[in-house]
């Protein structure tokens, strides 16, 4: 399909999930990583070994890992070498960031792996810049690859199109600064 898409003309951005792991946090089944080393795929909770939930799903994987970063790279690997794919969307890719301190590294190795990639090089990075419990990195995302997927300007955008009340006040489109726009 890809190469069928490419003859066309059409170039292929795979959405990627890693924070969607199946298992639903503490409470969920073990359905996926839990079952193999808990403490290496996710970040847990200091105190109580519970699972930290900046995704909205749960839990939130662990991308300080070396194990996890491996996974990570051999995932995108795979799509690019063997699917052909041009790049990735990163769902949450704040996460990717994370520590298992709840802030985001300065640098975090994650993205520095994969945007130094030699595979990767030719392929386009898209961030979805946030995750679900407040980091927002939108202008301020790591390195020289990645663009960045805006949400609030979407959402601002889309309230403005649609007449929501009080929203040409909240955000006329002279005042948008510079850094709503794609990187």
């Amino acid at each position: 399909m890809v190469k069928a898409l490419h003859r066309a003309g059409i170039e292929v951005i795979l959405d990627v999930v890693f924070n969607h792991t199946a298992e639903g946090g503490d409470g969920g089944p073990t359905l996926s990583f839990r079952g193999f080393a808990e403490e290496t795929y996710y970040i847990l909770e200091p105190c109580t070994n519970r699972h930290t939930n900046y995704t909205g799903c749960g839990n939130t994987l662990d991308a300080s890992s070396s194990v996890v970063r491996r996974m990570i790279l051999d995932s995108l690997h795979y799509w690019v070498e063997e699917m052909h794919v041009d790049g990735f969307r990163f769902d949450l890719a704040s996460i990717l960031c994370r520590t298992e301190r709840d802030g985001p590294w300065k640098i975090p190795r994650s993205l520095w792996d994969i945007e130094s990639d030699p595979v990767l090089a030719g392929t386009k990075l898209i961030a979805e810049a946030w995750d679900a419990a407040g980091l927002y990195q939108v202008g301020t995302f790591i390195g020289d690859r990645w663009m960045e997927w805006n949400g609030r300007f979407r959402d601002d955008v889309r309230s403005f199109l649609r007449g929501d009340s009080g929203r040409s006040r909240d955000s006329p489109p002279g005042s948008w600064p510079v850094r709503y726009l794609w990187s």
